[in-house]
């Protein structure tokens, strides 16, 4: 659900059009994520959902 204060824009988008405006608020040590880590962590979280639990 996109919120009022962003007039209908992505947070994505919002943040995009400000650093374009001001580049000096970037962090250049951040790194965008990396798109090979969802999927394995996705399949770790799945797993883990999978394991049986000792009856107490």
């Amino acid at each position: 659900r996109r919120q009022r204060v962003l007039k209908g824009r992505s947070p994505e988008m919002v943040l995009r059009e400000r650093l374009t405006a001001k580049p000096e608020l970037a962090n250049p040590l951040a790194r965008p994520p990396d798109p090979e880590v969802l999927p394995r962590a996705l399949q770790v979280i799945a797993s883990a959902k999978e394991v049986s639990h000792p009856d107490s």
